[in-house]
């Protein structure tokens, strides 16, 4: 059975205003429709082409944007995604999402920054389409598609943003070469695989646990001093010695942590930490134990006591994020400078 939403659009969809979308004047506007979504939405006179935020204003609980990654209008919502191998509509329950050609809709919405030049025509442009959708499980249902998507193609739908962003930045200017002298290198392989991967990775929590591992396996260290005591206490029995050293190992994971981040943080740490919202108290012992903290809110699945559980959406950025990354990244580099075995 054929999807509701065409895969195709003919015309295409580029061809919105004259064979697509209907439009009706009122006082002040016009409402433009898009029959196959069962979309209507009011318009108000603007310059050239209405702004996402010209459409929510005048349009407020009915039509919303996802950063510029797709909108919502009423039930249909239409997320940008890379090209995808074949088109695939799926019936969950009462949703329909198909993927495929981006829709006229979705051509009308975005024109205010298409060019053809940077991001393809209309009809090379691929979109998850939703119908019977509502703004609490419209994620959840491009999340479900996705996933069904790539068992069946092994391709995994993404969403991608489309603005102007890279029109308007500035070119570096091309850097001089340099010749820098540094000391012997840092040998701890561990570590520097850790902290190399979390520079890598493009999403922003995968990094935060790379870099967290760094720090981790710098405060393993910590308990040195308590084990080399240990092993040289000889009124310990072998077996208490074994119970003593799982203690030290495993029992308290956070002491150790807080003590590596109050030997390597300094004011400045401290006060962008403060600056960013990520602590109230400028103490190195309270930028600790929201490290901990924010770690577990990433790390586990499961709702407890003491964090709270964090997933970002895969339709807007989350703002803190990237501080967090900023955060650990500089921490781990500086546990890396101050801690790791250099070869000679």
């Amino acid at each position: 059975m054929p999807p509701i939403i065409p895969f195709e659009f003919d015309p295409d969809s580029s061809n919105y205003e004259t064979d697509h979308l209907t439009y009706d004047a009122v006082q002040n506007g016009q409402y433009v429709s898009w029959p196959p979504g069962h979309v209507r939405l009011f318009v108000p006179p603007h310059e050239y082409y209405p702004t996402p935020s010209e459409l929510e204003q005048a349009n407020p609980t009915y039509f919303q944007m996802f950063g510029a990654k797709g909108f919502m209008a009423g039930s249909y919502a239409e997320i940008l995604i890379g090209q995808v191998p074949t088109f695939i509509s799926l019936k969950m329950g009462n949703m329909e999402v198909s993927f495929g050609q981006a829709s006229p809709l979705a051509a009308y919405v975005f024109e205010y920054v298409h060019r053809a030049k940077y991001f393809g025509a209309w009809d090379t442009i691929h979109t998850a389409r939703m119908l019977g959708v509502t703004a609490e499980n419209v994620e959840a249902a491009f999340l479900n598609a996705s996933i069904q998507y790539h068992e069946r193609t092994g391709t995994l739908p993404s969403p991608y943003a489309m603005d102007d962003e890279f029109l308007w930045a500035e070119e570096p200017d091309a850097p001089e070469p340099v010749s820098l002298s540094l000391g012997p290198i840092v040998k701890d392989l561990d570590p520097l695989r850790f902290f190399h991967f979390g520079i890598a990775q493009s999403n922003n929590a995968a990094a935060c646990i790379y870099f967290y591992r760094t720090l981790e396996y710098f405060s393993f260290l910590m308990n040195q001093n308590k084990l080399t005591k240990l092993r040289h206490d000889g009124t310990i029995s072998e077996a208490d010695f074994a119970k003593r050293v799982l203690d030290v190992v495993f029992r308290d994971e956070k002491g150790p942590l807080l003590q590596l981040v109050n030997m390597i943080t300094d004011a400045s740490i401290l006060q962008k930490s403060i600056d960013d919202n990520l602590i109230h108290t400028k103490t190195p012992g309270a930028l600790g134990e929201a490290i901990y903290t924010f770690r577990n809110s990433i790390v586990h699945g499961k709702f407890s006591y003491g964090y709270t559980l964090q997933s970002g959406s895969v339709f807007d950025d989350d703002a803190q994020l990237p501080k967090w990354r900023y955060l650990l990244q500089t921490l781990a580099r500086k546990a890396i400078a101050a801690f790791g075995s250099t070869l000679i």
